[in-house]
């Protein structure tokens, strides 16, 4: 269905979907409809991309104060510790508001691109924005995406309805990266559930399809398989840290 330009998400999933989406009912479906696609929803979050903005969000980084995702930001920078990105040229995957971008400035990248499905205004000479279709194969030495696949998929932000959306962009982030990258990883952890359509959670059967094909370098903030158990309703709070290379160090 469209509207004023753009093409509204469908408050159901699709029947057609329905398995695919939930791996033939491994993950339960709660329900939470957003429509950030809508162009006055994405006006309001161009707001935010200011110079001004950028700025007080560096400040606030070179204090070690977390801002939304506290605990995810605290476990990201722990991270950075023994996988620094100092002179590296990094990929950031979905961007609501400048704040990583402020984050990756002030560890040291040398430059940032931001991969996003709306328009971004330019803020910064090291930033730059561009959409899913400009992304270019082995140019980038690490990325980052924190909260952003488990929405891959589901419409809110404009994209393409696809049950596998999430995997797709796994996909698009291993062409990007350089064979030595590395890539940090956020998204959802606790039960597998699939919130219409605002995000999903990972528990043990949707990570591991996430994760296929990756090594796994170490998973900061995460206590062991018990968080799989966290129930958390319709909310996306707990996301740890995983490190994730294209291949084994041994290879």
């Amino acid at each position: 269905m469209s509207k004023e330009g753009y093409n509204i998400p469908p408050k159901n999933i699709p029947a057609d979907l329905l398995d695919e989406f939930t791996m033939s009912g491994a993950a339960e479906v709660l329900d939470k409809y957003l429509d950030n696609a809508d162009p006055a929803i994405q006006e309001e979050f161009n707001e935010k991309f200011t110079s001004t903005q950028l700025h007080e969000y560096q400040a606030k980084c070179s204090k070690a104060e977390p801002h939304y995702y506290d605990a995810t930001d605290l476990f990201l920078w722990n991270a950075f510790i023994n996988y620094p990105i100092v002179d590296k040229h990094v990929l950031l995957m979905g961007s609501a508001n400048p704040w990583y971008e402020a984050v990756l400035l002030n560890w040291g990248a040398k430059k940032v691109t931001v991969c996003e499905y709306s328009d971004r205004p330019d803020i910064h000479p090291l930033v730059t924005y561009i959409k899913p279709d400009q992304l270019e194969e082995d140019a980038y030495d690490v990325c980052v995406s924190i909260s952003s696949f488990e929405h891959d998929g589901l419409g809110r932000y404009g994209d393409p309805i696809n049950p596998n959306g999430d995997m797709e962009a796994m996909d698009s982030v291993r062409k990007a990266l350089k064979d030595d990258g590395v890539f940090f990883l956020a998204v959802p952890i606790g039960k597998d559930k699939l919130v219409w359509n605002a995000h999903r959670i990972y528990g043990l059967t949707r990570l591991e399809k996430l994760l296929e094909g990756w090594a796994v370098n170490v998973i900061v903030g995460m206590e062991g398989d018990e968080d799989f158990e966290r129930d958390n309703g319709v909310d996306a709070t707990f996301q740890p840290v995983i490190v994730l290379s294209k291949f084994e160090a041994s290879e």
